[in-house]
């Protein structure tokens, strides 16, 4: 694999010389850090490390392009109070990434975030992986073209240490690729269906992925309908508000539209947990009518995708199902797209 040294540029926090965290560093392990450009370190505990740094190979991968803008490091003890050991930010990631960081001897849980690299303070309050398991995900900074990643492991303790991280989106892309609309045997037979909204209800527009308590989204958008004001005030609405595919018949559109949420684990309705559904809205005649189609179990960074079959009259409701039958659905599941791995050398 071709390695280029230093494409990568690292970004230290004020930590260092912040007053709140400067009396907690050891004096050897400071004129390390002077040693290193490429190094931040925070926190580190009282007691005496045997070690002042150890190296850990980690290759790291991620399942979406283009390439994220900077990659935000944790390194956390594995001890209770899982304190953070050592923080740090990579930015410049176009090309092969090769560069150098330093975090205390020993085992260490590694978290690490994908981020926009403009704002180093921005987690300043992080002390513990108790403190990071609280910041949420939210719609409000997602971008479809480069959503937020995510991936964690434990390095073993060990002098030679090398493990392989995948980063992956904590979104769910749902993708109709195809539809067309049959009524034979029905009054409104030969009538096509005019599409002219798309869009997700009960959609997760908020989500704490590092908190093994919380299983799903925590906060909800469009709960029983559309509420195109809370959607307008994205900054990217088209995620769950799009045009419709226009007239549909029998013969089959491609319409290609793909819609973004949170993945949602509930594959039925429950209580404090609504069902996720994908909404087609249109008219056959002068008859306003739904589509509400169900999604299964969502799984994060996976992308669901439907080719439909119209056969009869939708529902008066987006939130009310349709009869069995009345959708045709071949769905499938596939990844998001992968890209070779970044290596970057710990």
């Amino acid at each position: 694999m071709d390695r280029r040294s230093n494409t990568g540029r690292i970004s230290f926090f004020a930590y260092l010389f912040y007053p709140r965290f400067a009396s907690r560093f050891s004096a050897a392990l400071l004129a390390a850090i002077l040693q290193l450009p490429a190094f931040f370190s925070s926190c580190v505990p009282e007691e005496k490390p045997t070690s002042i740094h150890t190296k850990a190979q980690i290759y790291i991968q991620w399942s979406e392009i283009p390439t994220p803008k900077a990659l935000d490091l944790f390194f956390f003890y594995t001890e209770e109070p899982l304190r953070l050991d050592s923080y740090q930010q990579v930015d410049n990631l176009d090309g092969n990434l090769f560069t150098y960081a330093l975090s205390g001897n020993g085992a260490r849980h590694l978290v690490v975030l994908s981020g926009k690299g403009t704002d180093p303070y921005a987690w300043a309050d992080i002390q513990t992986f108790g403190s990071l398991r609280k910041r949420s995900f939210s719609l409000e900074e997602e971008d479809p073209q480069q959503p937020g990643l995510l991936g964690e492991t434990l390095l073993e303790e060990a002098q030679s240490r090398q493990t392989r991280l995948t980063l992956h989106p904590l979104l769910c892309a749902i993708r109709i690729r195809s539809i067309a609309a049959d009524f034979s045997g029905h009054p409104y037979a030969g009538v096509p269906f005019l599409n002219n909204k798309l869009f997700l209800i009960n959609a997760g527009s908020e989500y704490l992925p590092l908190d093994e308590t919380c299983d799903g989204p925590v906060s909800w958008i469009n709960l029983g309908g559309l509420d195109s004001l809370a959607v307008e005030r994205l900054p990217h609405p088209e995620m769950l508000l799009q045009e419709g595919c226009g007239t549909i018949g029998t013969s089959r559109v491609q319409a290609d539209k793909t819609l973004f949420c949170y993945a949602n684990p509930a594959a039925e309705d429950q209580p404090g947990r609504p069902l996720t559904r994908i909404v087609l809205e249109g008219s056959i005649g002068p008859t306003v009518c739904y589509y509400p189609i169900n999604l299964p179990e969502m799984v994060p960074g996976t992308c669901y995708e439907l080719d439909l079959t119209l056969t009869r009259m939708g529902s008066p409701d987006p939130d009310i199902p349709v009869e069995s039958g009345t959708v045709i659905i071949e769905a499938g599941t596939v990844p998001w797209n992968s890209r070779e791995p970044e290596t970057l050398l710990f």
